[in-house]
């Protein structure tokens, strides 16, 4: 699935990649990275992971082909999940390393993997902002759907 929520984006080459992996997915993800390192519209994308560092810490490091087992995340623990979120946008936001700076209306979030609470955090982010998120169909023929959420309170 995560192959399917990426492909769309290879018309314009991607920047960045981030990867959120829950404690359990942590110890797969040098074999994902194999995966996208056969892909040459992603040579020159840096692929990252945000780590979760108790307490209180996250961090972005690059995704390579050794294994981790360290640094997932608890996909039920929606505080912790929106904190990370809003880290990678401030990272997003503030790149150096002559990266350039990315803006909210070039900034997908996928929320097709993970548990609900994971996908309630990563919308959640979105509200209101220009970042966009983005789900892929879990059955045939397996679109990938993107939103552009508002939320607007009736009581105002």
């Amino acid at each position: 699935m995560c192959l399917r929520g990426i492909r769309p984006h290879f018309k314009v080459p991607l920047s960045t990649l981030t990867i959120i992996c829950s404690r359990e997915s942590i110890e797969q993800v040098h074999w994902f990275k194999k995966i996208l390192s056969n892909y040459k519209e992603l040579e020159s994308t840096n692929i990252q992971i945000l780590k979760d560092l108790r307490p209180g810490l996250q961090e972005l490091t690059p995704c390579t082909t050794s294994e981790r087992t360290e640094g997932g995340w608890d996909f039920e623990d929606y505080d912790r999940l929106s904190s990370g979120l809003n880290y990678v946008l401030r990272a997003l936001r503030e790149q150096n390393n002559h990266q350039k700076k990315v803006r909210d209306k070039d900034i997908m979030i996928d929320i097709t993997g993970g548990q609900k609470p994971t996908s309630v955090a990563a919308a959640a982010i979105t509200f209101n902002r220009k970042v966009k998120m983005q789900y892929v169909q879990t059955n045939k023929p397996w679109n990938v759907v993107s939103y552009d959420v508002i939320y607007i309170n009736d009581e105002d």
